[in-house]
């Protein structure tokens, strides 16, 4: 391998060190300035491989995305019904963000940096993505019996993604004071049971 890095190696490394830097910092108070100096070139380097900020949100933000269908598709791959699959679902989200924290940081943080326009529709994209997952394996659960059959997919997938969105602001809060993964299956768990038939010992969603 030669000495000088490779433009795609070096942008793939400016985006991880952007990801590193916003587990501690807000997205609004991170500069070119210090990402430069995480990655180790000059900030004139930086803005060769990314002309600017906006362009460098951009590619953080499609990382993610890329990520979390990587991640959504593995836990696809896992076996057992659909009940399970959605369960495995919801977890595969919540560790792909205990993994990379600072997917919150740029989810949920509208008007808090000046990229917001090239970020936000890879934001609704990624979580249009998730949302049509989570309705699929709902609509699944619910014709394998696993469900309640008066509950709408889209409300079952409602539920679930709002569960998940209040762990991770707890979480976040609290300073990452739990274990996300584990009180997510607790949580998730607890809430498909409650969505079971009357006779949930016929089913399972463990």
């Amino acid at each position: 391998m030669t000495a000088r890095k490779s433009a795609d190696l070096r942008r793939a490394d400016i985006v991880e060190a952007v990801l590193d830097l916003l587990a501690s910092t807000a997205p609004e108070h991170l500069s070119t300035l210090r990402i430069a100096a995480k990655v180790g070139v000059s900030q004139g380097a930086l803005f060769r491989h990314y002309p600017t900020k906006d362009d460098i949100w951009r590619s953080v933000m499609e990382e993610v995305e890329h990520r979390a269908q990587r991640a959504w598709a593995k836990a696809a791959e896992i076996g057992g019904g659909p009940c399970d699959r959605l369960r495995m679902l919801c977890l595969a989200q919540l560790r792909l963000i205990e993994q990379t924290p600072a997917v919150p940081a740029l989810v949920m943080a509208p008007g808090r940096h000046v990229a917001e326009n090239s970020v936000r529709p890879i934001v609704l994209r990624l979580m249009a993505g998730l949302m049509d997952r989570m309705v699929a394996l709902a609509r699944q659960s619910r014709a394998a019996g696993n469900l309640r059959d008066d509950l709408q997919p889209d409300d079952i997938a409602a539920l679930l993604l709002g569960i998940l969105q209040g762990l991770v602001l707890r979480w976040s809060l609290s300073g990452r004071g739990f274990d996300l993964v584990t009180e997510g299956d607790r949580m998730v768990s607890l809430q498909l049971r409650l969505m079971a038939p009357s006779r949930p010992q016929e089913v399972s969603c463990d």
